[in-house]
């Protein structure tokens, strides 16, 4: 089953430099909306706009935000 999945994966995808930070702020925001059925496009933003700002920080480019 994952050999075949694997041919759906993007060769040029790249996990982030910064994955333990997205997985924090994935479960800050996002996780906590799920878990509380909350709205989670609000979360999913506020994830988004955790993350740039890091990545901004760190010194990255951030394009499509």
């Amino acid at each position: 089953m994952f050999a075949d999945v694997s041919t759906t994966v993007s060769p040029s995808f790249q996990w982030p430099p910064f994955l333990d930070r997205a997985v924090t702020d994935w479960t800050e925001t996002v996780g906590k909306s799920l878990a509380d059925r909350a709205d989670t496009m609000t979360a999913l933003d506020q994830w988004q706009t955790r993350l740039t700002t890091y990545a901004k920080s760190q010194g990255f480019t951030v394009r499509g935000s």
